[in-house]
């Protein structure tokens, strides 16, 4: 979806962050697409919802970046 790719009118949800060597890092969150910032700022009409996944290894460096469509 080109809207998703362009990062147009989306908004992450659900954020989870983990704490590595003293640094909250972002886990896993839900991305929300939307056709207008109207339909955004309402959280109406959302296009597509997708889960972020991602892992660290142990000094916070990302060693696996997934962003999936979410059912």
């Amino acid at each position: 979806m080109i809207l998703g790719l362009v990062q147009h009118n989306y908004k992450l949800y659900n954020a989870r962050y983990e704490t590595i060597n003293g640094v909250k890092r972002l886990v896993t969150a839900l991305i929300r697409i939307y056709p207008t910032k109207e339909d955004l700022q309402n959280d109406t009409n959302p296009l597509k919802t997708y889960s972020l996944n991602v892992e660290y290894d142990g000094t916070g460096n990302i060693r696996s970046y997934t962003c999936t469509e979410y059912r």
